[in-house]
C-alpha cells in the first residue's frame, strides 16, 4: 500500500545480540533457541528456576512469582513454588507463608476491572484492585494492581504490582537463566545460535525474543507483552507470535525433518496417514493448543510456493499480493484462528476444586454459600495443588487411575475417573468443542478458499494429555489420526525459537524455509465513528500479514482543515480496543474558492497496514490533493512493473523446473531475453503520461 499522508508506530532498526523463543504460559513458560550446528531448535534447560530433579530436566519454569517476607525480592519460578510447598507443610500463613503468591496472572493482563468475574476473582490466591480506587493516571491504561495476600487482612505495606510487571519479572528471571545456560555451554557444546558469533572471548547477550501470546490477544495486550519484554531486558528486537502458530511452525519443520513433506505433484500422502484432497496448497493441518489458562486453535494450509498458488488459484490474488512479495518461499499460510482465554488446565483444576467444595458442604448438610466462599478463601493454595495432583493421577496416559480422594482428614472426597469425565469434564468439553466447530466454521466460509478441509489436527499443551479430551477431538475427526509428534510442552517455545531465527537473518534460509509461516490478522481492524460508536471494518479478521485494507469516507464539512481517525479494533461483538493511544490526525490540503464550489462533498480513503512485526500503519487518500494524485500514479506504474518481475521470476522457476534436455547455456538466454525485454516495458512505464482514474483507490 502507497502511503501517501500516514502515521505509524514502529521503526526498522538491525539488532545484535542472540535471539530465542519463549512460551510464557499461564501455568508453565518454557525456552528455546535455533542451534545450526543441529539443525534445529533446542529446548533451553533453565538453571535455578526449574526443578533440575524432575523428568522435565529443567526446562519447564512455573509461571509462579512469590514476594516472601512482603517487601523482599520476588522469587520466581520452581523456588517460589519450593517456598509455597514448605509454606502450606508448616501451615505457615504469616507474612513469609504461602499468601504472598502470585501465579495466572496472565489471564488479567490488559483486563478491565469491571469485565472481572467476581466470583472468579474470589478464586485467586491474590486481591485485585480496581485502578481508580488509587487514580494513578499513567500511561499504563489504568492497570489492575495486584496485591500478595499477607496474613487475612490488607497491610499498609503489602505491596502493589500490576499484571505487567509480574510478567516482567518472568521474563527477566527466564533472560537471565538462557544467558547463565548459553555463557556455560555455547562454546563447549559448539552451539551455533542466532547472534551467537563464534568469539570465545566473547559473551553474547541475549536481547531478542519472540514471544508467544495467545489468540484471543489484542493489539494492546500484545504492546503490553512487548512492554514487560523491555522491562524484563530485552533491549533489541521484541516480536510476538501466535502460540499455535508456533506450534504449526515447528510441526512444519518436523515435517521436513521426517521427509513427510508434500511436493507438488506429488500423487499420494500415505506417509502422513491423511487423505489430502487440497492439491494446490498441500496438507491442510489444524493446531489444538491447549495449555494452562487458554485454548488456541489454528488451521494452516501447506504449499510449495504462494506465487505458485496464487496462479493456480485467482481468487487468492489480492491479498496473497503483500505477502508474497515479502515472503515469497514461505511454506504455510495460516488460515483461521480461534481462542479462548477461560478455557485451560487451570479451569479444570477449578472444576475439580468446586465439585469439591459442593460435595463438602452437602456432606455437612449446608448450603452456605458463605461457608464455601470462605473455605476457598483460607485453603485456595493447598486445595488448588491437591486438585491439580488429582487432575494429573487421573489423566495419565501411561497408568491412569481409577479414582483420587482430595482433602483432609474428615473432609475427604472422592472422585473417580468416570466422575472425572463426565460430571467435571462435560461443561469444559462443550466449550472446547464448540470452539474448534467455530474455527472449522470459519474455514468453511472462507471465500478465498472453499473446499479446503482440515486433513491432520495436531495437539499441543499439557491440557492436550486428557484423555476426554483426546477422545472429543477423535470424535469430531473420526477418519483422522491425532498427530502426537510434537512435544506438546516445547513445541510452542521450539516454534517461536525458529520464528527468531527467521528474523534474524542470520540463518541460511534453506535450513528455515520449510518452516516458514504467513500468520494472519486474529481481530478486525477497522475505524469507530464519532460520535454514535459505529464501526467500519478495513481490515478482516483471518486477514493475511501483512494485511492491509482502505474504505472510503464523507467527512462531515467539506471545509473542514484535518481529520482524526480512531482504529480500533473488534475483540468481541460490540467490545473494541483502541489500536494507538491516540487517535491519528491528519491536515487536509487546503481547495480554492473554485474548487469548493464543484465538489458538493469532500470524501477520502482510509488505509489501513498491520505488518509481521506488530507495526500498524494508517494512511489517508485525497482525490482532490494533486500531490497525493501524482503520488498514486507513480506508485500503481511502480506496482505494474513489479507484476512483471515477478512473472519474469514465475516463468524462469517453471523453466528451471522442467529443464530437462535443456542446456545451462539455453537457460540463461531465455532468461536474459525476458530480463531486456522487461526492462524496456518498465522504462517505457515510468516516463509514460499519467493514468486516467475514475476513483482513488488505495491500493
Amino acid at each position: 500500500m502507497e502511503d501517501f499522508n500516514r502515521k505509524e508506530n514502529g521503526d526498522d532498526k538491525q539488532y545484535d545480540g542472540i535471539w530465542i523463543g519463549i512460551d510464557l504460559g499461564t501455568s508453565n513458560s518454557t525456552c528455546a533457541v535455533w542451534d545450526s550446528s543441529r539443525g534445529g531448535a533446542k529446548w533451553v534447560r533453565l538453571p535455578d528456576i526449574t526443578e533440575s530433579t524432575s523428568s522435565k530436566a529443567g526446562r519447564i519454569m512455573p509461571s509462579i512469582v512469590r514476594f516472601p517476607n512482603g517487601c523482599d525480592d520476588p522469587l520466581v519460578g520452581f523456588p517460589a513454588l519450593l517456598k509455597t510447598s514448605v509454606a502450606e507443610n508448616s501451615g505457615d500463613s504469616t507474612k513469609c507463608g504461602k499468601s504472598s503468591v502470585l501465579r495466572s496472572v496472565k489471564r488479567l493482563l490488559g483486563k478491565r476491572y469491571d469485565d472481572l468475574d467476581p466470583s472468579w476473582l474470589e478464586t485467586l490466591d491474590f486481591d485485585v484492585r480496581n485502578p481508580s480506587e488509587y487514580g494513578d493516571n499513567d500511561d499504563r491504561d489504568q492497570s489492575l494492581q495486584l496485591i500478595p495476600r499477607v496474613g487475612k487482612s490488607f497491610e499498609s505495606e503489602t505491596i502493589a504490582i500490576t499484571p505487567q510487571d509480574v510478567l516482567a519479572l518472568e521474563l527477566k528471571a527466564i533472560r537471565t537463566a538462557c544467558q547463565s545456560y548459553l555463557d556455560k555451554y555455547r562454546l563447549s557444546k559448539s552451539l551455533k545460535v542466532p547472534g551467537g558469533g563464534e568469539d570465545e572471548t566473547t559473551n553474547y547477550t541475549v536481547d531478542n525474543v519472540v514471544v508467544g501470546v495467545p489468540a484471543h490477544f489484542s493489539h494492546r495486550h500484545i504492546g503490553l507483552v512487548k512492554e514487560a519484554c523491555r522491562e524484563a531486558g530485552f533491549h533489541g528486537y521484541v516480536g510476538t507470535c501466535l502460540e499455535s502458530t508456533a506450534a504449526a511452525i515447528a510441526y512444519g519443520l518436523t515435517l521436513q525433518e521426517r521427509g513427510k513433506g508434500w511436493t507438488p505433484g506429488s500423487d499420494s500422502s500415505a506417509s502422513m496417514k491423511i487423505n489430502s484432497t487440497n492439491r494446490k496448497g498441500g496438507p491442510t493441518f489444524m493446531v489444538v493448543d491447549m495449555g494452562g489458562g487458554t485454548t488456541d486453535i489454528t488451521i494452516a494450509i501447506r504449499r510449495e510456493k504462494l506465487q505458485q498458488y496464487a496462479k493456480s488459484s485467482p481468487s487468492l490474488d489480492e491479498d496473497e499480493g503483500a505477502s508474497s512479495e515479502n515472503n515469497p518461499s514461505s511454506s504455510f499460510r495460516v488460515l483461521v484462528t480461534e481462542g479462548d482465554d477461560g478455557l485451560g488446565g487451570d479451569d479444570i483444576d477449578e472444576a475439580i476444586m468446586e465439585y469439591y467444595l459442593g460435595q463438602v458442604v452437602s456432606k455437612e448438610r449446608s448450603n452456605d454459600n458463605q461457608n464455601k466462599r470462605e473455605m476457598n478463601k483460607t485453603r485456595s493454595d493447598s486445595l488448588k495443588l491437591a486438585c491439580r495432583k488429582a487432575k494429573e493421577s487421573l489423566c495419565s496416559l501411561e497408568d491412569p487411575s481409577p479414582s483420587v480422594t482430595v482433602g483432609t482428614e474428615g473432609q475427604e472426597v472422592e472422585i473417580s475417573r468416570e466422575v472425572f469425565d463426565t460430571i467435571i469434564l462435560e461443561p469444559w468439553l462443550r466449550r472446547a468443542r464448540d470452539l474448534i466447530m467455530k474455527a472449522l466454521d470459519c474455514l468453511k466460509k472462507a471465500p478465498t478458499m472453499p473446499g479446503v478441509t482440515v486433513d491432520e489436527v495436531i495437539l499441543v499443551g499439557g491440557t492436550t494429555r486428557i484423555r476426554a479430551i483426546r477422545h472429543m477431538i477423535q470424535n469430531i475427526f473420526p477418519q483422522i489420526e491425532l498427530s502426537l509428534s510434537l512435544n506438546p510442552m516445547s513445541s510452542v517455545s521450539q516454534g517461536l525459537a525458529i520464528q527468531a531465527a527467521i528474523l534474524s537473518k542470520q540463518i541460511p534460509i534453506h535450513e528455515l524455509k520449510s518452516a516458514m509461516m504467513l500468520d494472519c490478522v486474529p481481530h478486525a481492524i477497522g475505524v469507530q465513528l464519532q460520535p454514535n460508536g459505529g464501526f467500519v471494518e478495513i481490515i478482516p479478521r483471518n486477514a493475511l500479514l501483512p494485511a492491509v485494507g482502505s474504505a472510503t469516507f464523507v467527512l462531515a464539512d467539506k471545509y473542514q482543515a484535518g481529520v482524526s481517525i480512531r482504529a480500533v479494533e473488534e475483540v468481541g461483538p460490540d467490545t473494541y480496543e483502541l489500536m494507538s493511544k491516540e487517535d491519528f490526525s491528519f491536515v487536509l490540503r487546503k481547495l480554492s474558492s473554485a474548487q469548493f464550489e464543484n465538489i458538493s462533498e469532500r470524501k477520502i480513503q482510509v488505509g489501513m497496514k498491520l505488518d509481521n512485526d506488530g507495526r500498524f500503519i494508517v494512511s489517508i487518500f485525497d482525490e482532490n490533493d494533486p500531490e497525493q494524485v501524482r503520488k498514486r500514479d507513480r506508485f500503481e506504474r511502480i506496482q505494474q512493473g513489479e507484476e512483471i518481475v515477478g512473472e519474469l521470476d514465475y516463468i524462469k522457476d517453471m523453466i528451471l523446473a522442467d529443464s530437462d534436455g535443456i542446456t545451462n547455456e539455453q537457460i540463461t538466454l531465455v532468461v536474459a531475453l525476458i530480463s531486456v525485454f522487461v526492462l524496456y516495458v518498465a522504462v517505457k512505464m515510468a516516463f509514460a503520461d499519467p493514468l486516467e482514474h475514475g476513483n482513488a483507490i488505495l491500493g
